[in-house]
């Protein structure tokens, strides 16, 4: 499954580039999200209650980082009879006004008992969630948004 979409910031890029690459921040705007760890700070660990599923043992690492204007973020979890991969990256660029704009990708891959969910049922929930990261980064920024 493969979600992409941009979002607009009031805050200037390096402001949002810090936001997007803080693992607690991250952490406390995804849904389902308990039992999160920092380990350094390319790597985080936590579990993830799924919308339509399981909860999901994540580790997560910050493969990719260009200072001010990209980052990805590769998600790997397992359960039992499944695994999730999400790969996620967003790229920065100013805007004339001084704020952020922001293009993000995210390639969802299930495998196991998740695969058998299909894309055509969680892409609606995918876009629900990634609408919900992008509101309360919004909020945390102190941004308008959109």
């Amino acid at each position: 499954m493969q979600i992409d979409g941009s979002c607009t910031f009031a805050a200037p890029p390096e402001t949002v580039f810090a936001a997007l690459v803080d693992p607690e921040l991250i952490a406390s705007t995804l849904p389902g999200v308990h039992d999160f760890h920092v380990e350094s700070p390319n790597h985080w660990r936590g579990n993830v209650r799924l919308p339509v599923g399981p909860k999901v043992a994540f580790t997560f690492e910050l493969v990719e980082r260009i200072d001010p204007s990209r980052a990805r973020l590769l998600a790997k979890g397992k359960t039992f009879g499944g695994s999730v991969q999400v790969d996620t990256a967003f790229d920065l660029e100013p805007t004339g006004s001084g704020g952020t704009l922001m293009h993000y990708s995210a390639h969802v891959t299930l495998s196991g008992l998740l695969g058998r969910l299909g894309d055509g049922a969680l892409k609606p929930i995918g876009e629900h969630q990634v609408a919900g990261v992008m509101r309360a980064l919004e909020r945390r920024l102190g941004s308008p948004g959109r």
